[in-house]
């Protein structure tokens, strides 16, 4: 995905509060919604990248734009993040490895400031296979964004992925 449209999908789900944020991307991997993310946020900002590929974390730079990018080596999996009170958090493609997701949003949720955004993007995808063990389309992720307690929710975008898929993105907030 080239970086105009991942910046097309998250964009609308972004606070234009001209104050500092601190975000935390999801199952970053090599960083092309993190960069994106960046290119959104105002000067001070601060987003913690969190994967557990070391690997693909170590070419993420550690600043872009004036926003710093704090790298952090962890499966998202087991939701000891960093920080409880993020701005926002990001999952760009992580969602579908996790078979639970009411349980693992609301997991999220108390991780979130009292006005804070979640931003996902998924595939539009209906059956599984190896690299979306557990997919879910966009109207079920809006049922369940609701289910565990976030307001809101509403389509940001979609875009054709290069898989055959289309992949959408879905903000919404506490």
């Amino acid at each position: 995905m080239d970086q105009p449209d991942a910046i097309n999908l998250i964009k609308d789900g972004v606070s234009l509060l001209p104050t500092h944020q601190v975000w935390a991307d999801l199952g970053c991997g090599k960083g092309t919604f993190t960069e994106a993310l960046a290119s959104l946020l105002p000067n001070q900002s601060v987003i913690y990248a969190i994967d557990k590929n070391e690997c693909d974390l170590n070419g993420i730079p550690s600043e872009y734009g004036n926003v710093n990018i704090e790298k952090v080596v962890q499966d998202i999996f087991k939701i000891d993040l960093p920080l409880n009170n993020f701005d926002g958090i990001l999952m760009a493609n992580s969602l579908h490895y996790i078979r639970d997701k009411k349980s693992y949003l609301k997991k999220l949720f108390n991780h979130l400031t009292a006005n804070g955004l979640l931003i996902i993007l998924e595939y539009e995808a209906r059956y599984s296979n190896p690299w979306v063990p557990y997919p879910i389309g966009i109207n079920d992720l809006q049922n369940v964004l609701i289910e565990a307690g976030f307001r809101d929710v509403r389509k940001l975008g979609s875009v054709n992925s290069r898989y055959g898929h289309i992949i959408y993105s879905i903000g919404c907030s506490m």
